[in-house]
């Protein structure tokens, strides 16, 4: 046992210098982005530095000075629209079920989350996915990349399973996969996993050549101090093992590779002793302050006021980050943003989750699909009236994912929670809230996404913003 468990210190607290994307990103500073700017329409506005813009794709130059008759002359440079870029990375979250109830978790899956039935997507509804997503991109004429297998042939999305853990029902995960191969739909790219079902050498294997041979390419491994909480290190280091052999070096991913060193075991440590390990691992790897994690592990950092977080648009995190996550309820969720939900995609949701807002709940948030027809696009960022319902206009429900994505694409302004979170990131967000009576928290916000979390949850629980916020699994447990 090192040191550091043996022996607590006191907890750090860590400074707050952004956020990390799911499982490996680069930290995304204040500091290191300090040319970003939104007007109210979630529209850049002109720039004074060069650089390389990841959302809209284009390059400006740097000014060069100017001098004599023409130093009077004001160069200026029109505002290019931010866009919504296609969505060729897609996560399937076929459960929110986990045998884990880790204390980093972005949601708040668990033992305790209904795993079959109506929470668990079907094969049909995953397939329908699967194809409506490649349509979305083989529709505008996109081709694979040059260099490739493929190159030429219609792109197709990367698709991965999750959850909660995919692994909860294994004969169905399998099912799914084998559908998707006879129909050849591509592109598998992996499974996420905290590995708590490779007891032993032969049973690993054999699930592991199976998904290979139904066109998986990779195995992801969630390993880290939270998750050995619940399942013993030597299951993730065994996975790896034998993912190597099976799918080769490339074919395993280790989130985080120094975990499957770590000899201490979670398992058995004292709550006291446990908080401390866990305090070791946020200065060696930061986490993404969203659902369980906002309420477990937000106080280790150095938190600040919520005016911090002013000027942090997050464009490229829900409109450039070509990536989405689609749930069993059939919500398309914004990349890692979980708890923003874009739309529902049919089949319709299981169950009617405008029953799940708070009793006392807006109930002009109940949307009425013709009105919904006759919406047009907004030019400036949505004005919250006293009765946020009454103006609230973004469709329940969407036929299909492309459907879903063509409409976004031309009505994003017209989404609550995007078109204000682009326009001025999760501080935008907080203003609105707080003036319908939100109060910050007295010990303040660890990163801009812990700040959009607390207000999402409270205007979730006021009854604001219908559906456009959800699920339950992301917001309590």
């Amino acid at each position: 046992m090192n040191e550091a468990t043996d022996k607590l210190s006191p907890q750090p607290r860590l400074p707050v210098t952004g956020v990390r994307n799911m499982f490996c990103g680069p930290y995304v500073t204040r500091a290191s982005r300090p040319h970003e700017h939104f007007d109210g329409c979630g529209r850049q506005k002109p720039s004074d530095g060069g650089r390389d813009d990841r959302v809209t794709g284009l390059q400006s130059a740097s000014p060069t000075p100017v001098t004599g008759p023409a130093a009077s002359t004001r160069v200026s440079r029109t505002p290019t629209p931010l866009r919504l870029k296609h969505w060729t990375f897609a996560g399937l979250l076929l459960t929110y079920w986990c045998n884990a109830r880790c204390a980093f978790c972005y949601v708040y899956s668990g033992p305790n989350k209904r795993g079959r039935g109506d929470s668990l997507m079907t094969v049909e509804q995953a397939l329908t996915l699967w194809r409506g997503l490649n349509h979305q991109l083989a529709a505008d004429g996109l081709k694979e990349d040059g260099g490739t297998p493929a190159a030429g042939q219609p792109l197709a999305c990367r698709i991965h399973f999750a959850g909660g853990e995919p692994f909860y029902d294994f004969d169905h995960l399998l099912a799914i996969a084998r559908a998707a191969q006879a129909q050849g739909l591509r592109v598998f790219e992996k499974v996420e996993t905290n590995a708590f079902w490779a007891k032993e050498d032969d049973e690993t294997r054999l699930r592991l050549e199976l998904l290979r041979d139904a066109g998986m390419g990779m195995l992801m491994i969630s390993a880290d101090v939270y998750h050995q909480e619940f399942v013993p290190v030597e299951r993730c280091r065994r996975a790896a093992r034998i993912a190597r052999e099976v799918l080769g070096d490339k074919g395993v991913r280790v989130r985080w590779w120094d975990s499957l060193e770590v000899e201490v075991d979670v398992l058995a440590l004292e709550p006291a002793r446990r908080r401390q390990v866990f305090a070791d691992a946020l200065v060696r790897h930061r986490e993404r302050l969203l659902g369980r994690a906002a309420d477990t592990l937000a106080d280790q950092y150095e938190c600040q006021p919520p005016g911090f977080f002013t000027n942090e648009s997050c464009a490229e995190a829900t409109l450039g980050s070509r990536h989405v996550h689609i749930d069993s309820y059939g919500n398309v969720i914004p990349g890692v943003c979980s708890g923003i939900v874009w739309g529902h995609v049919a089949p319709p949701p299981p169950y009617n989750q405008q029953a799940t807002v708070a009793p006392g709940g807006n109930p002009g948030l109940v949307m009425d699909r013709e009105r919904d027809k006759s919406a047009s696009i907004s030019i400036a960022l949505p004005v919250i009236p006293k009765d946020v319902g009454a103006n609230h206009r973004w469709p329940q429900q969407f036929a299909t994912i492309d459907e879903l994505w063509r409409y976004a694409a031309v009505k994003w302004q017209e989404h609550p929670i995007i078109s204000r979170v682009v326009a001025g990131g999760s501080y935008r967000l907080y203003e609105c809230a707080r003036e319908q009576g939100y109060v910050p928290r007295v010990n303040g916000y660890a990163s801009k996404c812990h700040l959009c979390h607390d207000v999402r949850r409270w205007l979730r629980e006021h009854g604001y913003f219908g559906t456009t916020l959800g699920p339950d699994e992301v917001y309590r447990e």
